[in-house]
């Protein structure tokens, strides 16, 4: 990928946050220009690889600029629709199976997000899904989730979650992930005792389910971090990742929309706040 590929995949996203705010906006200067200088298949992998189909296809403005790719996002954005849509039967299937064992979970991200952030529980596309439970029940867990036909992943954890190696993971660690086979193929959950390896200044699973948010995902209850934790979280999760998606800046710019100026300003002290709010900066202005 250039820094042409990236600069025009950059210039695409700023357009439609722009014109998810004041409505429908011109084009910025050059960017016309700045598309058609980038090779369309060189465009589309920057695209992919950003995670950005669900975002761009649905924008007639962003068809105009790239009308070569048109059909090929929107075939693309099918293809992650219909994986949303499969994640969150599975989202609604395992926040059953957890209420009907009254043991505390919270979903994280995937299609919790998607609807905090746009309404749509399919605009972020596909994923895994990540639940996170408190680290004293965290076997308890396990055993529920092999209950369901999931099996841990051979070789990221001790077997025995309870031994000294296994405790001294479960300390220096925050997930691992489980799987089964599905009917149209593996179902992955990657299972949380703590939103990240570095605890602090993320909160704990008691102070995220206190302050919780409910969804209602088609008559299921389902519980979520809430706007705020949920923006400290993105902008932690992107930090960690180096700032190499920007589909998670676009939920720190979405979410952030949300919080008001005082949360915000509280916020001011966390280093990766700071450093994820001036890289989403950057790219969305």
């Amino acid at each position: 990928m250039t820094p042409a590929d990236l600069e025009a995949t950059k210039g695409l996203v700023r357009l439609v946050l722009q014109r998810e705010r004041e409505g429908d906006p011109d084009a910025p200067a050059g960017l016309s220009q700045l598309l058609d200088s980038v090779p369309k298949e060189a465009l589309l992998a920057s695209i992919r690889r950003h995670r950005l189909e669900c975002l761009l296809h649905g924008d007639p403005f962003v068809a105009r600029l790239i009308p070569q790719l048109a059909s090929t996002l929107q075939a693309l954005a099918r293809q992650e629709a219909m994986a949303a849509m499969a994640l969150a039967s599975l989202t609604r299937e395992m926040a059953a199976l957890f209420e009907q064992a009254a043991m505390p979970m919270l979903v994280i991200k995937g299609i919790p997000l998607a609807l905090q952030t746009t309404g749509s529980l399919t605009s972020r596309g596909r994923g895994d899904l990540d639940l996170l439970v408190d680290s004293k029940r965290l076997l308890e867990a396990v055993a529920l989730l092999e209950s369901a036909g999931f099996s841990r992943c051979l070789g990221q954890f001790p077997r025995q979650l309870d031994s000294v190696w296994g405790r001294y993971s479960r300390w220096a660690g925050y997930e691992f992930s489980l799987a089964r086979q599905g009917p149209a193929g593996l179902q992955w959950i990657d299972l949380h005792w703590a939103l990240s390896n570095v605890r602090a200044p993320l909160p704990s699973f008691e102070l995220a389910w206190h302050c919780g948010e409910q969804l209602d995902l088609n008559g299921q209850p389902v519980r979520t971090l809430s706007r705020l934790h949920a923006f400290r979280h993105a902008c932690a999760h992107a930090a960690k990742d180096e700032w190499m998606c920007l589909r998670n800046l676009i939920d720190i710019d979405r979410l952030a929309d949300q919080l008001k100026g005082c949360d915000l300003r509280q916020l001011r002290h966390q280093p990766t706040v700071r450093w994820s709010g001036a890289v989403t900066h950057a790219v969305t202005a």
